[in-house]
């Protein structure tokens, strides 16, 4: 585990920065007390500026100004560093994201500071949910038995009518979830499916998918009983047998 951790450490370094006070424990070249990161690696070899390795912003600096030589790629280096205000008291590293300094870690914050823009295949397995569900084959069957099971005169085939026709299927609660663990089931088997289609490059036949999603309607079913639980006795007076 601390290798993994250790592995990520040059992510965490771009959060991180240091608030520069007295300048004597802060390292030029190794810390990251710029917007620019790592000087080391924004400007390349520490040979370029004549500054060796080891010396702090106290090195650097006296009571007249900062003292170090001119080269040709330090503007933004210098106009930046003309804007520090001293104080007094030790440089303090804080942990900062996309700006603004933090009181404390929000796992949230980090990830979508770190996340792609456009994620590709997540966009694609999201997507293909909501633009494909009805078009595979098995989960259409189930959810076209959806009137002969549950004694509806018709179910919406349109993802969008469909999230809006669940919350309200049926007047009697118990048979609106025996609905909704319908859907649920196959929406789980459809991510199954899909995920063996991305990762493997493999497809079950379409009897072996249905025959999943009534087994995993059967297990929860049997789950709730074995528990005792009163929903248990009410949910299998439904037929969850592959239609």
């Amino acid at each position: 585990m601390f290798r993994k951790i250790l592995s990520l450490r040059h992510k965490a370094l771009s959060f991180i920065r240091i608030e520069v006070r007295s300048r004597d424990s802060t390292f030029f070249w190794w810390d990251p007390w710029t917007p620019f990161g790592i000087l080391r690696e924004f400007l390349g070899s520490e040979t370029s500026l004549g500054i060796p390795s080891s010396e702090t912003l106290a090195d650097l600096s006296s009571g007249n100004g900062w003292t170090f030589p001119n080269t040709e790629n330090q503007v933004l280096l210098l106009s930046y560093i003309t804007t520090l205000h001293l104080t007094t008291g030790s440089d303090q590293a804080v942990w900062s994201v996309n700006g603004p300094k933090c009181k404390n870690f929000c796992t949230k914050h980090v990830f979508n500071a770190i996340r792609r823009s456009m994620p590709q295949k997540h966009r694609f397995l999201w997507c293909g949910i909501r633009l494909q569900f009805l078009g595979i084959q098995p989960l259409l069957v189930v959810w076209r038995s959806m009137p002969r099971r549950f004694h509806l005169p018709s179910v919406p085939l349109v993802w969008a009518d469909i999230l809006l026709w669940l919350p309200n299927a049926h007047s009697d609660s118990m048979v609106k979830l025996a609905i909704l663990q319908v859907w649920q089931a196959a929406i789980y088997e459809l991510w199954k499916e899909r995920n063996r289609w991305l990762h493997d490059s493999l497809t079950l036949p379409h009897v072996h998918i249905m025959r999943y999603i009534s087994a995993t309607l059967r297990d929860k079913c049997s789950a709730l009983l074995s528990l005792g639980h009163p929903l248990g006795p009410r949910l299998a007076q439904f037929c969850f047998d592959p239609p």
